[in-house]
């Protein structure tokens, strides 16, 4: 999740592929020539009809889901890392953002004229936070079979990503006065949807109105970034993913919990969300092993329940509100991972976003398991949305 900027759709191309090979990697899917697509952006805000896509087709698994973005609609790719040895004191962290939305679209009130935005929020190894957010006035995505690349800012002072037609290797790289450097990561867990594998006409909906697609759950990742002078190198766990929407996100969110992280040889993500449009609750469970995706599903019941726990106070902490105290971490239930119940607790270690805001992001230490086997430990990074 993330901050507000906005942006213009101008035009496509497309021309034909130069790779046959399948885009995806996860189970079955069949191979298919793709297209490469490209998208032009402004940081103009539009008031033309728009449309959102939330089916998937089988292609543009991480392309634009939104033609075009205007005021009140939004979509962003979402990168993130934590240091492998959070448990030992290094509280390294980033958080990268791409945004097309306008401040409306996000929270519902006029701010700013852009649509285009780019922030990276980095944690020193001491726990020394640091955030840039930057409004380049134009933006390009290209797109070939599922895979994406994207440019905000051009010439000398750019941010951008891009990956490998298979979804296995991504680069995100600024170089700007103010940010310089390389996150590079190599996927070792299959792409999902909210329901489970990115099958043609899966559902991309994990709320009413709100789209969300994975395209790396779980990757070996380093760090290399100089921002505002200091340095921010580590290795450790990795993660992509975008949202979408066709109106303003407070408008139809009430609270999330979303999260991932690596519990010894499991790769997990977490979505539970409620819902101002239906007044329910929704859920999306990801469990994969071995390069395998071995629990996945949106079904309640079936799938996981994170609940906050901590910080005994006379406020409830679910569901989460502006007077909610804050957490001091998750419990996470998954349901139904290869026929038994996984368990696992979240506790928080560093707090990446400033305490009251409308998004609560950590770094944190995880534990679990199964009943009765051996628990295993890990590191998350995970958020907490109050609509």
């Amino acid at each position: 999740m993330h901050t507000p900027a906005i942006l213009a759709f101008v035009g496509t191309t497309s021309a034909a592929a130069h790779l046959g090979s399948s885009s995806l990697f996860h189970n079955g899917w069949m191979p298919y020539e793709p297209a490469e697509i490209s998208t032009y952006l402004n940081s103009t805000i539009l008031t033309t009809p728009s449309t959102a896509e939330f089916t998937y087709p089988g292609t543009g698994l991480d392309g634009p889901k939104v033609h075009p973005v205007n005021g009140t609609n939004f979509d962003w790719w979402y990168f993130d890392a934590v240091s492998d040895d959070l448990p030992n004191g290094d509280l390294s962290s980033v958080i990268i953002v791409f945004y097309t939305l306008s401040h409306v679209a996000f929270f519902g009130q006029r701010q700013n004229d852009s649509v285009l935005a780019v922030s990276i929020a980095g944690t020193l190894r001491d726990g020394t936070r640091s955030y840039i957010n930057l409004q380049p006035g134009e933006a390009t995505i290209t797109t070939l079979g599922d895979s994406s690349a994207g440019q905000w800012g051009s010439g000398p002072n750019n941010a951008s990503w891009a990956s490998s037609p298979d979804l296995r290797t991504w680069v995100v790289t600024f170089n700007n006065e103010l940010v310089n450097g390389s996150l590079t990561m190599t996927s070792i867990a299959p792409p999902h949807l909210p329901c489970g594998l990115p099958t043609p006409l899966a559902t991309e909906l994990i709320i009413p109105h709100v789209g969300w697609a994975n395209a790396i759950p779980d990757a070996l990742t380093s760090v290399d970034f100089t921002i505002n002078g200091s340095a921010l190198q580590f290795s450790g766990a990795g993660y992509h993913d975008k949202n979408w929407g066709d109106q303003p996100l407070f408008d139809v969110e009430e609270y999330w919990y979303w999260g991932h992280g690596r519990l010894g040889p499991y790769s997990i993500v977490w979505f539970d969300a409620g819902s101002l449009v239906d007044g329910e609750e929704h859920f999306s469970a990801y469990v994969a092993r071995d390069g395998r995706m071995i629990s996945g599903s949106c079904v309640a019941g079936e799938s996981v329940i994170a609940r906050p726990w901590g910080n005994q106070t006379d406020v409830p902490l679910h569901p989460p509100t502006n007077g909610s105290a804050p957490a001091e971490g998750l419990e996470i239930v998954f349901a139904e991972v290869e026929g038994k119940e996984m368990r696992v607790n979240v506790t928080n270690v560093v707090a990446l976003t400033p305490l009251g805001a409308p998004i609560a992001r950590w770094t944190g230490t995880m534990e679990g398991g199964f009943e009765g086997e051996r628990v295993w430990t890990g590191v998350a990074l995970y958020e907490e949305i109050v609509g």
